[in-house]
């Protein structure tokens, strides 16, 4: 593996060019790191506009991948466009090229079918492709979108994976099943990337909630975290009313969901991350915060 402090070449890429040297595809492979390379400096340039630092890049048989810093929603947007935007760029610049050196029209020609060929398939809308990171972006309930890209993620990964098998009896074409093992590998470990960043999200802007509106959510003491997570957004505060039946036990703000998501699993459920004690704690704040309530209009009745 060679790696420096901020890019990182794995073992796995060095395999692929290995095996496809052998296969003779040593052009497909040239303009494939190329027309890749041209995308990762697009969502590079564009986050460092932003004032996002890059803090590393890792080149492995399934494609480039950069690591930023959490980013607000709509720079997201901008960020996971700017890739496919520079390869449709540079297939458009291609094109236009051929005119003007028509001895390198075989090169440009193919070079800008790469590109154009890499811009389409990372704006569809399969989890870990750009695409389906332009949609959550412009998305109000992530984690529900996410549940259907990932499944889509998922199920193209196995389509794949079933024609790179098929083609071995055939046409026998790695790139579809590298593909394949990308995508599957990506929509997998979708939902608990995306909760982490999340978390990580709202946690950064709990502050500059601080004069925004306030939305209230009925739920039951079985209900998992995640899907209280569903509902806190970094545009509004959310408080929870937790019910035991029709008996109201205590109310959770987001910020406490957010702690409890720290500690537990996003999948278990309030009554498992409260014991006894904590409920007949929370349940004696409530009482109280109405007694005094109650206390202060008597007063002002007196």
């Amino acid at each position: 593996m060679f790696k420096s402090s901020k890019f990182t070449i794995t073992p796995l890429f060095f395999a692929l060019c290995i095996t496809l040297a052998v296969f003779a595809k040593w052009q497909a492979l040239l303009y494939s790191l190329v027309a890749l390379s041209v995308h990762e400096a697009g969502h590079i340039c564009m986050a460092k506009s932003m004032g996002y630092p890059v803090k590393s890049m890792v080149l492995s048989a399934f494609g480039g991948k950069i690591d930023l810093d959490d980013m607000a929603e709509n720079d997201e947007f901008f960020i996971a466009f700017s890739g496919p935007f520079s390869n449709m760029l540079m297939g458009a610049l291609c094109l236009v090229l051929r005119a003007v050196f028509p001895y390198f029209n075989d090169f440009l020609y193919t070079f800008a079918v790469f590109n154009f060929i890499l811009c389409a398939f990372n704006l569809l809308p399969f989890y870990p492709l750009d695409g389906a990171r332009i949609i959550l972006s412009l998305s109000t309930r992530r984690i529900g979108v996410l549940k259907i890209l990932k499944r889509a993620g998922v199920v193209a990964g196995i389509i794949f994976i079933v024609l790179f098998i098929v083609s071995i009896f055939f046409k026998f074409n790695l790139t579809v099943g590298l593909v394949g093992v990308f995508l599957l590998i990506g929509a997998i470990g979708a939902e608990k990337k995306e909760i982490y960043t999340r978390l990580r999200r709202i946690h950064t802007n709990i502050k500059d909630r601080a004069n925004k509106k306030t939305k209230r959510v009925k739920v039951k003491t079985s209900a998992p975290l995640i899907k209280l997570f569903k509902h806190c957004s970094i545009r509004r505060k959310v408080d929870f009313d937790v019910y035991d039946g029709k008996t109201k036990l205590y109310e959770l703000s987001d910020a406490e969901l957010l702690e409890l998501m720290k500690k537990f699993s996003p999948f278990k459920s309030l009554d498992e991350c409260y014991d006894r004690a904590e409920y007949a704690l929370k349940r004696n704040k409530i009482h109280t915060s109405v007694e005094n309530i109650n206390g202060s209009n008597k007063a002002v009745l007196n």
